[in-house]
């Protein structure tokens, strides 16, 4: 790593810190920490700061997009973001799957409008089905109703979201 990139990951390790303990629970949180470091090194090393996008800003979505997926792949439920062929990791950038993570910080701010849009559980149902790509009874559990109910949740957000 160059003194820049040194530089960055030092400034963004309380961020990654913060996400893996939001995350901790049935992942232990010293995989969770790990993880999030690793995710940094790889932030800082794709980093192009004449993209726009703020240093802070970047590594918070790149870390946090990399360890839902390691949680994900740890609980061994589905991955919303293609499971790559050799198990959890960075598709490398020739593969189609590869996101730029700028474009994926325009998502988030997309993510957001329509989280202002919906109350809180709407929103979660979403998220969960579509984002997350647990099943509707996986999220029935959790919010403690039946698939049918949620179904209609979903049903409902989304009317509300297209208008």
């Amino acid at each position: 790593m160059t003194p820049t990139q040194t530089r960055l990951v030092a400034e963004a390790v309380p961020i990654a810190r913060g996400i893996a303990r939001r995350l901790a629970g049935r992942v232990p949180l010293d995989e969770l920490t790990g993880e999030a470091f690793y995710a940094l090194a790889y932030a800082a090393n794709r980093f192009d700061p004449g993209r726009g996008v703020p240093w802070p800003g970047y590594a918070r979505m790149v870390v946090r997009h990399r360890l839902v997926r390691f949680a994900q792949t740890w609980l061994r439920q589905p991955v919303a973001i293609g499971q790559d062929d050799d198990g959890p990791g960075f598709p490398e950038p020739e593969d189609s799957r590869a996101r730029d993570p700028a474009d994926l910080v325009a998502a988030r701010e997309g993510v957001r409008a329509v989280r202002r849009q919906l109350d809180r559980k709407l929103f979660r149902v979403l998220w969960q089905v579509h984002a997350i790509g647990m099943t509707k009874e996986d999220v029935g559990r959790r919010l403690g109703c039946s698939r049918q109910w949620v179904t209609q949740l979903e049903r409902r957000a989304m009317e509300a979201v297209r208008g």
